[in-house]
């Protein structure tokens, strides 16, 4: 069989190996270990999975799951942020301020998966 025939074969052989009848999920969020839902209001104030809580207790709850997860878990557990669009400008710097903090503080906890809405 000549090289370029082989190497062709090999790739449609390849092709057919990585095919499967299973819908792709295009990028989805991984979150079979669990999700939790954060919405910012810029008040000082936020609710975790609709409880509403000041901005330093959900970090300290999110702070406490994250250590109760082991490494593979935490890579699969999702943290939605969601932020308030029609707001004035002084609560837009707010929400921007807690959202920065957010970020930073869910990188150091090792939070893999962050979807922002």
């Amino acid at each position: 069989m000549k090289p370029a025939l082989r190497a062709l074969v090999a790739a449609a052989l390849l092709a057919a190996a990585c095919a499967s009848d299973e819908p792709s999920r295009g990028g989805a969020f991984d979150d079979s270990a669990g999700r939790a839902v954060v919405a910012l209001r810029g008040d000082g104030f936020c609710t975790l999975d609709g409880e509403r809580m000041p901005f330093d207790a959900m970090l300290l709850r999110l702070r406490v799951r994250a250590r109760s997860f082991d490494d593979a878990t935490l890579r699969r557990f999702v943290v939605r942020i969601e932020a308030p669009r029609d707001v004035t400008e002084a609560t837009r710097a707010a929400v921007q301020r807690d959202l920065d903090r957010l970020v930073q503080e869910l990188d150091v906890m090792d939070f893999a998966q962050v979807e922002y809405f």
